[in-house]
């Protein structure tokens, strides 16, 4: 994450802390800072993927699904369709990471599997889809 989308969801949150002001009149029993923070999160959770969609930003990297490598070292490959191609420096793997979906290439350059980004997409939580070896 860079500061231009940290930067972005502080923005996010700072909305949701605006519009918890006026929400916390109508709950007198709860403290007006809890029910602001909750707003702000809330805010995150469900604005913040459309933000990274729309300004074309991409989620974490995977683990590598062969190796299962926690440190996510990917080299970058140059590549001409939508999305990065990343290759695996521990087991050249090779990934085409698109907005919300990885697909798993094999040695010969065919799709072996996809990986799809799990809400909230903005923490970059990825499941198989279906699960492949």
């Amino acid at each position: 994450m860079n500061l231009v989308q940290f930067l972005s969801l502080l923005g996010l949150f700072a909305a949701g802390l605006a519009i918890g002001c006026p929400l916390a009149r109508f709950v007198p029993f709860l403290p007006i800072a809890l029910i602001e923070l909750a707003c702000g999160f809330v805010a995150v959770l469900f604005f913040g993927s459309a933000v990274y969609r729309r300004c074309g930003w991409m989620p974490r990297a995977p683990r590598c699904p062969k190796c299962g490598s926690a440190d996510r070292a990917y080299s970058v490959i140059p590549h001409q369709a939508d999305g990065f191609m990343l290759e695996c420096q521990k087991c050249k793997q090779v990934l085409v990471l698109q907005s919300e979906v990885a697909v798993v290439l094999g040695d010969d350059g065919q799709e072996v599997g996809r990986l799809r980004l799990r809400w909230p997409k903005i923490v970059g939580w990825w499941t198989a889809n279906p699960p492949f070896k």
